[in-house]
């Protein structure tokens, strides 16, 4: 049984995830230098990546309380670890493509974590 402090606080672990996933992934655009972003537009667009992380992470952290019947809290974090190495590696292409690599990867993986949980138990029930 699941312990109720995970379901009220999976949001919130969430939203930090995405704060600092956010942070990470932006701090790692600006260390790639002036070939993928201006000084100017990445103290422009500082704020609103970060927060913007923060709530796509909250809502997909909402989500996935919704829908799953156990939070792994590791999971939330592998997730967030997946889709940051995915805009890591696109944002070596500009700083639109790594964010579409965060966000998009982000959205995948979410789909197939939550995917994945029904898919075994399908499986599982067919071989018996």
């Amino acid at each position: 049984m699941p312990y109720k402090y995970e379901y009220l606080l999976s949001p919130v672990i969430g939203a930090i995830h995405g704060w600092c996933a956010g942070q990470v992934f932006w701090l790692y655009v600006y260390g790639i230098g002036t070939r993928v972003i201006s000084d100017e537009l990445y103290y422009q667009l500082r704020p609103r990546i970060c927060w913007t992380a923060v709530f796509v992470s909250l809502v997909l952290a909402t989500l996935y309380f919704a829908t799953v019947r156990r939070i792994h809290l590791g999971r939330m974090l592998a997730q967030h670890v997946t889709a940051l190495l995915m805009g890591c590696i696109l944002a070596e292409f500009g700083w639109r493509q790594g964010l579409l690599g965060y966000y998009g990867g982000l959205l995948v993986v979410f789909l197939l974590s939550i995917g994945a949980g029904p898919f075994v138990r399908l499986v599982n029930r067919q071989g018996k």
